[in-house]
């Protein structure tokens, strides 16, 4: 039987942890998009009301750094759609939400079978409960 290494509950927090970061790339990514578009304005009035040749180039070469800047997060954007909008659907929530479950499920479980185990007698001080050699059955040992 080949040995494992790593615990079923690592995998199970790895894809949760990789959801978790995808919805928050996808708002980082979405935020940038915003912002490098409230900048397209400024740069066509500033390029429109600009008489000196020089300067018209410079803030030409800012807005397109800016393009490439929106169009880089927006890929990323789409790159991630799929993923954010199967985490937004109902069925597919609870299945995360049953993923969490199992997860501190799991967990519980690997920390019992892989931490310090203790027996507890269920019978403690009672030692007048014995098995009948003959039959196995139960026999208080009763004084005569």
């Amino acid at each position: 039987m080949k040995k494992h290494t790593e615990r079923p509950s690592e995998r199970i927090e790895q894809l949760l942890s990789y959801i978790a970061d995808c919805k928050k790339e996808y708002e980082q990514a979405k935020e940038l998009v915003k912002i490098e578009e409230s900048k397209l304005q400024d740069f066509l009035h500033e390029i429109e009301f600009t008489p000196d040749k020089n300067e018209r180039n410079r803030l030409a070469t800012q807005l397109q750094q800016s393009r490439r800047i929106r169009r880089q997060n927006k890929d990323r954007m789409q790159e991630l759609e799929f993923i954010i909008n199967f985490c937004s659907e109902t069925n597919n929530r609870k299945a995360l939400n049953g993923l969490r479950q199992l997860l501190k499920n799991q967990k519980a479980r690997e920390e019992y079978l892989h931490g310090e185990r203790h027996y507890n007698k269920r019978a403690a001080g009672n030692d007048r409960i014995r098995v009948h050699p003959e039959n196995g059955s139960d026999q208080q040992n009763a004084p005569a």
